[in-house]
């Protein structure tokens, strides 16, 4: 099976299942409550338009790849999942000549995600990238090659978080893809 194939399979099995439901985040689309807390309205607002144009470089990257944005094909979209945790997330896909995918994804996660909530509010951005598995016996997988982690204090402060995450990610698929599948080898 193609990488091309895997992905849309991917995509098909997980863009609305069992497992998580993905929503593009828009001007209109849902509240980022979920993730980022109760915010007054116009704060909520001015974050939205943030992020919406954080969320354009990564459509941006992905065309600059031929590749593809996120499950839905924009920016930025809402991940629900089945313990009503919620997570903001964008990716960039692409495929080399031979069609072996590498992945650029980045995340935003409350700190209350995954585990009990603590006393003082945070945040996590989440910067990864996985590349087709290169080994002599392919597994068939992606594999994890790249990862960076930060922290934020305040909901404003997550978002210009992720905007330094998505400059790195702008900075990291510049690089060649056979350089990162490279990575994905023995």
């Amino acid at each position: 099976m193609h990488a091309v194939d895997v992905l849309a399979t991917v995509r098909v099995v997980i863009g609305q299942s069992e497992f998580m439901e993905t929503v593009p985040i828009t001007a209109a689309s849902p509240g980022l409550d979920g993730v980022l807390g109760s915010l007054p309205g116009e704060d909520e607002r001015q974050i939205r338009v943030r992020l919406l144009s954080i969320g354009d470089r990564l459509v941006e990257t992905a065309r600059r790849l031929g590749g593809r944005c996120g499950w839905h094909g924009s920016g930025f979209e809402l991940h629900s999942m089945p313990s009503g945790q919620v997570s903001i997330w964008g990716s960039v896909e692409a495929l080399d000549a031979a069609g072996q995918a590498v992945a650029f994804e980045v995340e935003l996660r409350p700190g209350w995600f995954g585990k009990d909530c603590g006393h003082e509010l945070s945040w996590q951005v989440d910067l990864d990238v996985d590349a087709n598995c290169q080994q002599q016996r392919d597994c068939g997988q992606m594999h994890n090659v790249f990862e960076q982690t930060w922290s934020a204090a305040s909901a404003d402060d997550a978002i210009t978080v992720l905007g330094e995450a998505v400059s790195h990610l702008e900075r990291l698929a510049a690089q060649p893809l056979s350089g990162w599948l490279s990575k994905a080898g023995d």
